[in-house]
């Protein structure tokens, strides 16, 4: 398939008729097209190994009657790879399209089968394709780009270069000069700013000249380039000179002002000397103090004499220029200074050879050490998993046979219970004869013979009581029989301690687990500062899209920042995840850290003109920690003139809201009245406090899950409840608060189900993989993410 024709076309619809009729379109229109059908019923949607390349176009159906499967689902499933076809959906239904155009997923075209015409079909497939072509075009620079500014390529490449003595690339340092006075004019904002800005000239300058360019800042006030090593020394100067007029006659603005600025440019050889990355960097940021010494930008290249000329000047400095006696003694002096030096030289290389294996010994001990402290790790988590398994089945027996216990005795008292009830029937039938007879003998004598009778049934009652009495006792001893509870209560107050020995014993922690626990937390917040100091942390995006198409925010993207390292320990990102369980220390350094990026982005071109709006997640060193604050209204201070609190949403847990009330208060106020930043409630348990909630905190936007959603559409609206009338219309919760002028966002859309409910119950926003997948950079930015400060 050639990348510059419309050769062929791919047509994806479980409607055999419908594929047909395209089909016979597409001839008569576009003859010199291949046509391919596509029955997902029959053929199977396609897989993993499907060839998307072969197409130039696809013509898709959104219903394939499949159960669970739809094309959306094959489009989000595929469309990042590079080789997929321009696509123009179909459906019959169209009630998709508001999620579809909220994908934004490439998709060139969304129509309904309904209103497609041959002229609308002709048009769509060729523009679609022209469309795709671009895009490619485009997106190859935009990899470029970010390739070039990638922070782990940089210093993967910076180490591969520092262990091969052939390597035929150059490390060059750029700093501007007197940072201090700069930062004192303009900020740190505006300072960190101005290093965006050289790095931006730099990579301009080294892509023309399609030297593979890679560019990292190593410190807050100086970047690293790495480039391939031209054809000869000539061309490297040639180069950097470039790069000096370049930059000097390039103006840097920063708040409506011009600022004036210097540069130093250190350059250094790779292979020439075998050094860790760090030592390399340090000996090109020497060349750069070097370069320092001038009044314009300007460079040094770091060659074998740069020592000797140093300590040669130092030696000739001490000697008077006019003595002409002493010439004889200088010169003498300075060739063995210079031997001296060539011996330095020698023991310098001997002390990098050797710093170089002592470094890969220490880290050989580090990967054994390392690798035992897994090994103990494992076996300790073994072992307390066997004993934790073997307490449970102990406890498990004994419950079982306490239970078999009880049921025996139960199984008993029933029988004796069974028995008693046969005993008391016989003793009542027992008694009803004894009671017939007396009554007959009675009717059937003469009074006198009656008083003689009762004088006898009146001795006869003490064995007539004997036989109560003893009813009775049987009675009272089959009295348990009749309320089991009494009898089981007292095995359950047995079983409880039980019960509660076996949660307690679960539950227990091994002291040796413990510790093992505060160590590796310990260790993870080592980690995390170890990448904040060495520059790999950068800030991720995740997309925050809209469902509607009411224009609100429609000239802004809106993202919810994050933190990604380019450390190798998976539990650092875990960790970066949820900064709730770190040191307020390490939170304060991290909200600075994701804040500063923002101020920065924000500042570049102003306020008015960024297209982004940021949401950052507000963590307990927020409203703990006033240092933070105080910080935050320095840089606000700084940066006035833009405004950026209008960029900036703050995502307010409402518990931790509660917890620290007090100071969470005044702290949103002054930056919701004073700085203008918006604000978005999350974890609300209870939906039936939301409303006084936003009320509250400012908010205009509530971040939920779909269940939390479902509940606002179902809920009536507060004081709907009272309203007795049966005819009035009711008013939901969710439609009280977007008359209030609050969006909801629905996060954890992770496919189409989920958002097809959130759409259904009437969300604003989605937030999840299925609509916008993490994001590293930003499409189309001019900013340099994985570039910027730590």
């Amino acid at each position: 398939m050639s990348e510059s024709r419309l050769e062929k076309v791919l047509i994806i619809d479980d409607s055999a008729d419908y594929r047909k009729l395209i089909h016979l379109f597409i001839s008569k229109l576009l003859p010199d097209l291949e046509v391919i059908e596509h029955d997902p019923v029959e053929q199977g949607v396609p897989d993993e190994n499907f060839k998307w390349g072969d197409y130039d176009v696809l013509l898709l159906d959104f219903d394939l009657s499949i159960p669970g499967v739809t094309g959306l689902d094959i489009l989000q499933k595929n469309y990042k790879r590079p080789e997929f076809p321009a696509t123009i959906m179909l459906t019959g239904a169209g009630t998709e399209e508001v999620a579809l155009r909220a994908m934004k997923t490439g998709i060139f075209k969304y129509q309904s089968k309904q209103s497609l015409t041959k002229d609308k079909l002709k048009q769509f497939i060729v523009h679609a394709h022209e469309a795709k072509k671009e895009e490619r075009v485009r997106q190859q620079e935009l990899t470029q780009q970010n390739q070039a500014f990638n922070k782990e390529i940089f210093y993967e490449k910076l180490r591969m270069a520092s262990e091969n003595p052939d390597a035929e690339r150059v490390l060059i340092v750029v700093r501007p000069d007197n940072t201090d006075q700069l930062e004192k004019n303009i900020g740190v904002i505006g300072r960190d700013n101005l290093i965006s800005f050289i790095a931006k000239k730099c990579f301009e300058v080294f892509k023309l000249g399609k030297c593979n360019p890679n560019i990292t800042r190593i410190s807050e006030t100086a970047i690293a380039i790495q480039i391939d090593f031209p054809d000869s020394w000539f061309t490297l100067e040639h180069n950097m000179q470039g790069l000096c007029k370049h930059l000097t006659k390039t103006s840097f603005r920063f708040a409506d002002q011009a600022h004036d600025y210097r540069i130093s440019i250190g350059i250094l050889k790779l292979g020439e000397f075998i050094a860790s990355p760090q030592q390399l960097i340090e000996i090109a940021s020497e060349a750069a103090k070097k370069a320092s010494h001038d009044n314009a930008n300007s460079y040094h290249i770091w060659k074998d004499d740069d020592v000797f000329e140093a300590a040669t000047e130092g030696a000739a400095a001490t000697q008077p220029a006019t003595d002409e006696k002493q010439a004889d003694t200088a010169s003498q002096e300075k060739q063995r200074l210079e031997n001296e030096l060539t011996q330095a030289k020698a023991e310098m290389q001997a002390r990098l050879k050797a710093e170089t294996a002592a470094r890969k010994r220490l880290e050989e001990e580090k990967r054994a050490e390392e690798d035992a402290r897994q090994r103990r790790e494992s076996e300790l988590k073994a072992e307390a998993e066997a004993r934790a398994k073997a307490q449970l089945e102990a406890e498990m027996q004994a419950a079982k046979d306490t239970r078999e216990k009880l049921e025996a005795e139960l199984k008993a008292i029933s029988e004796a219970k069974q028995k008693a009830e046969v005993e008391m029937q016989a003793l009542q039938l027992a008694r009803s004869k004894l009671e017939k007879e007396i009554k007959g003998m009675q009717s059937s004598t003469p009074q006198p013979v009656a008083v003689k009778n009762a004088a006898n049934s009146s001795a006869a009652t003490p064995a007539t009581d004997t036989a109560k009495s003893k009813t009775a006792e049987e009675k009272q001893a089959s009295a348990p029989s009749k309320e089991p509870a009494p009898v089981s209560a007292p095995g359950a107050a047995a079983a409880a301690p039980e019960s509660a020995k076996t949660g307690t014993v679960v539950e227990e922690s091994n002291p040796e687990v413990v510790n093992q626990a505060e160590t590796t937390s310990g260790d993870i917040e080592a980690n995390i500062k170890k990448s904040l100091a060495e520059n790999r942390i950068i800030q991720t995006y995740q997309p925050v899209i809209s469902m509607t198409d009411d224009g609100h925010e429609a000239d802004h993207e809106i993202y919810q920042t994050g933190l990604l390292s380019y450390d190798e320990e998976t539990n650092v990102n875990d960790q970066l995840n949820d900064l709730s369980t770190l040191s307020a220390e390490l939170q304060q350094a991290l909200n600075q850290f994701m804040l500063r990026q923002i101020f920065a982005r924000i500042t570049e071109s102003g306020v008015d003109k960024t297209p982004y709006r940021f949401i950052i997640n507000v963590t307990e060193s927020w409203f703990t920690n006033i240092a933070l604050f105080q910080w935050l209204q320095k840089i606000l201070t700084q940066t006035k003139k833009y405004n950026p609190g209008k960029a900036i949403m703050i995502n307010v847990p409402l518990p931790l809201y509660k917890q620290h009330e007090k100071r969470a208060a005044a702290l949103i106020n002054t930056l919701h009245k004073s700085h203008h930043f918006q604000v978005a409630l999350s974890e609300i348990k209870n939906v039936e406090d939301i409303a006084t909630s936003c009320k509250t905190v400012f908010a205009k936007l509530i971040i939920t899950d779909i269940e939390s959603l479902k509940s606002l559409s179902s809920k009536l609206a507060p004081g709907q409840e009272a309203n007795k009338d049966e005819d009035a219309e009711k008013i939901t919760l969710l439609q009280f608060l977007k008359s209030n002028g609050i969006r909801i966002a629905t996060k954890g859309i992770e496919d189409a189900t989920l958002l097809t409910d959130a759409i259904t119950a009437g969300t604003d926003y989605a937030i999840g993989s299925f609509v916008g997948e993490t994001q590293e950079s930003l499409t189309e930015s001019t900013s340099l993410e994985s570039f910027e400060l730590t």
